[in-house]
């Protein structure tokens, strides 16, 4: 049995990291990771027994997701004080989200972190993973109704 969470579930950054400061109630500082032994908080706490993969991107009124080294707030994206950290999790977002239009990055070192294949596209893979620039390009270009420069 999985206790994974799925892509799209509520339950994505729903938790309060408040629990894990020293002294509350629950006293939670003590966890650092979660059942899988990844980090246990990444932006926003998940409801679960596994931190999820995925990123929920929550681009602004204008489309726009910011995105930036180490990520603030809840990393949803929405604005700089909420930016994402991770450009890839933003790029694999902006494929699958139509309300995506625009992505404003600050500057900084991003790493790609998922296949660029169609087949397998989003999903890691060690050492053949890459940034597919065009494919979101396009995809974004497409979606505004204006030709690639």
């Amino acid at each position: 049995m999985s206790y994974a969470l799925r892509a799209g579930s509520p339950a994505i950054h729903a938790g309060s990291n408040a629990f894990f400061a020293a002294g509350q109630s629950p006293d939670l500082s003590a966890v650092k990771t979660d059942l899988a032994g990844n980090p246990r908080i990444k932006g926003s706490v998940d409801l679960g027994a596994k931190e999820s993969p995925y990123v929920t991107v929550l681009p602004d009124a204008n489309g726009i997701v910011y995105v930036k080294q180490p990520g603030a707030g809840n990393v949803k994206g929405n604005n700089w004080a909420n930016a994402s950290a991770e450009l890839a999790d933003v790029l694999v977002a902006a494929k699958t989200n139509p309300a995506v239009t625009q992505i404003w990055v600050a500057g900084g070192v991003f790493r790609p972190l998922y296949s660029p294949a169609d087949d397998n596209f989003g999903n890691p893979t060690g050492e053949t993973t890459a940034f597919r620039w065009l494919a979101i390009y396009q995809s974004m270009a497409a979606l505004q109704g204006k030709k690639l420069r």
